[in-house]
């Protein structure tokens, strides 16, 4: 293994580069996680309309490993929904880029099955429906939502 000689500029700028890349490779593991997990859903659904949720079923207390640049080191990065919703316009930006022609956008929703036990977004649902919602368990989450209608 050869040493590379850093000089004091080097060594200041270092943290900094080191930081940026840990912030791309966490955007780039976000938006690939998405892009993987709408495809499947396109690839198994003849819906139209695909949400990738945000808590804590996407994120873990002990962080993500991320690939880096030197294969038998991986970086261990936290990724918070924080930090996803600081960066959310780039994520979205990211997003579509790879889905063009798609409406990519990030939605609050609120969720309520009906009673044919499908889940309605009950704040777009239509007057006449909501009788067969029980919106008394609705639950409201964060989604990336893309839609190809």
């Amino acid at each position: 293994m050869s040493l590379t000689p850093f000089s004091r500029e080097n060594m200041r700028t270092l943290k900094a580069e080191k930081d940026a890349e840990g912030h791309q490779r966490k955007l780039e593991k976000i938006v690939k996680d998405i892009y993987i997990a709408a495809l499947r859903f396109a690839e198994q659904n003849a819906e139209t309309t695909y949400r990738f949720p945000f808590g804590n079923n996407y994120t873990t207390h002990g962080g993500v490993q991320i690939p880096s640049i030197t294969p038998h080191n991986p970086l261990n990065y936290q990724i918070s929904v924080a930090y996803i919703m600081e960066n959310m316009d780039e994520i979205l930006t990211r997003l579509r880029s790879l889905f063009p022609d798609c409406s990519v956008e990030y939605k609050k929703v609120s969720m309520a099955r009906g009673r044919d036990g499908k889940e309605y977004d009950i704040s777009n649902l239509d007057e006449k429906l909501r009788p067969f919602i029980d919106a008394s368990r609705a639950q409201t989450n964060e989604y990336v939502v893309i839609d190809w209608t």
